[in-house]
């Protein structure tokens, strides 16, 4: 056995990397490889319907139904994989949606009801909007102060509540079927909403929370509203690529060019698409199938640039961290996967 600028070489691969990289270097990378190897979070649920990043990418929350102790949402360590934070509803719910206020203080959960945690601490700080006598809230969305909550639900309008005082401030009207994603941007409170289907394509409509004025935009065509099976959307946080999938089919739009080409159509037949994510960059769009494949689809080139093959069956739903690193992958057994991808 060798020595070596104090770094014992057992065997000849070891020897000629040390001979390619400085040692310090090489365990460093060492050091990284190992800490961010593929790893497995047993949530516990009979099935994971939700993740969500925190702005910072330092927690996963994870939320499902079927838990062996009833938990609502639960909240990772990402670096460690640690359990971190469970998150006790009053009552069981199903939960659609999760969303991270901006300064990653604050998570609320959507479903039979709106309830705001306190990160930090786990508290239950509001139960905003109880939906019993209505239709679940599919969809969360914070206002850039982090002082209202915008909710849309499976029929009705969408709602913006005040957090402080857990007061309705508007209702607005939808001109589609069910809301799917809700955006506020950065200016003032405009919000976005990518509203599902409508007669004429995907339609996504912008409203001013203080004035209630909303104008549309049409996404697609009648025969892209007209395709069989459950529809799955995926939407970057810059708005700027809209990914539609139903059955087999996957298509991509520029949403924030003038004219709304459609870019890409990506077929996985036999397979059935069960969950899309799209990057923060916009650069990348993850598509999950019933058989646990998932394929990373390069948006500006318009190809597969990698494929990864779980495991353990079918996958429910994925996420990008907030910097692409890392994809959190959740599938029908109950567990989240995460997986470096750069």
């Amino acid at each position: 056995m060798k020595k070596r600028a104090g770094v014992l070489i057992r065997n000849r691969w070891t020897k000629a990397v040390l001979l390619a990289a400085p040692p310090i270097a090489l365990w460093g990378l060492l050091a990284h490889a190992i800490h961010w190897r593929p790893r497995t979070l047993h949530a516990g649920y009979k099935l994971v319907t939700t993740l969500e990043f925190s702005p910072d990418g330092r927690t996963l929350a994870v939320a499902g139904w079927g838990g062996a102790k009833g938990e609502e949402v639960q909240l990772w360590e990402v670096a460690s994989g640690r359990l971190r934070q469970t998150l006790h509803a009053p009552q069981s719910i199903f939960v659609a949606s999760l969303v991270f206020s901006r300064d990653g203080k604050r998570l609320a959960s959507g479903g039979t009801s709106i309830y705001l945690w306190n990160v930090q601490s786990g508290q239950l700080q509001r139960d905003i909007a109880n939906a019993n006598d209505s239709a679940s809230l599919t969809v969360i969305g914070f206002s850039p102060d982090d002082g209202s909550l915008v909710c849309g639900r499976l029929e009705g309008p969408i709602e913006a509540w005040d957090i402080k005082s857990a007061t309705l401030k508007r209702r607005l009207a939808i001109s589609a079927t069910s809301p799917c994603r809700l955006h506020f941007t950065a200016q003032d409170e405009v919000l976005i909403g990518l509203c599902g289907v409508s007669a004429r394509g995907f339609e996504i409509q912008r409203w001013n929370l203080k004035t209630g004025a909303a104008r549309s935009k049409i996404i697609g065509n009648p025969h892209d509203a007209s395709l069989p099976g459950f529809t799955i959307t995926a939407i970057a946080p810059d708005w700027k690529t809209l990914a539609v999938a139903r059955g087999d089919e996957v298509r991509l739009w520029n949403v924030g060019a003038d004219n709304e080409a459609k870019r890409h159509i990506l077929r996985l037949q036999p397979s059935t698409v069960t969950a899309l994510a799209v990057s923060a960059d916009s650069a990348t769009l993850a598509v999950a199938d019933s058989v646990g494949t998932i394929k990373l689809w390069d948006v500006r080139a318009g190809r597969v640039s990698h494929t990864i093959q779980e495991t353990q069956g079918r996958i429910t739903a994925l996420a990008f961290s907030p910097d692409d690193g890392i994809l959190a992958i959740a599938h029908r057994s109950g567990s989240v996967r995460l997986r470096r991808l750069k």
